[in-house]
């Protein structure tokens, strides 16, 4: 079972005014928390959010019936033919840019955007987290990734 991950920075980038990115990480972190409600109640760095995916998706987390009922797939996420939506995961299928069946989630918060991937066929969990409001550059960064992954583990 292998946990790889990634970081950048701490300060945060969010396009607030529409004329470009910020530097949001000087903004009371408690005026952005409270209206996120419950999204911002769990704070991880990379490597606890590895860990975390590894945990769940080894039974380490919830029995195999409650599992395989979470990974039941109940509708296909919209303008997309290959996401498909289970309880609180995303099941994506092996036509990504990766080539390799995924499941996870992505968060984001101002300034920040997460990434968590498991890969099922090669037991790999992988966590990204960037500061900036960019959803291109987290796929870019964890596909990246992920095949660097990959590569590795074929070729150690």
């Amino acid at each position: 079972m292998a946990a790889l991950t990634l970081k950048l920075a701490d300060e945060g980038w969010f396009n607030l005014s529409g004329n470009g990115y910020e530097d949001v990480s000087l903004i009371s972190n408690n005026g952005i928390y409270s209206v996120l409600w419950t999204s911002a109640a769990l704070f991880a760095t990379t490597e606890n959010l590895a860990r975390w995916c590894s945990a769940l998706f080894h039974g380490q987390v919830l029995n195999e019936e409650s599992l395989d009922l979470m990974l039941q797939p109940c509708c296909t996420m919209p303008g997309t033919t290959d996401v498909g939506c289970a309880m609180g995961l995303f099941l994506i299928s092996p036509s990504n840019n990766t080539g390799v069946e995924l499941i996870g989630y992505t968060g984001r918060t101002f300034g920040y955007l997460t990434s968590m991937s498991y890969l099922p066929r090669n037991e790999m969990s992988i966590a990204v987290m960037i500061n900036e409001d960019n959803s291109q550059l987290l796929d870019e960064v964890t596909t990246v990734l992920i095949l660097e992954a990959l590569e590795t583990a074929l070729d150690p």
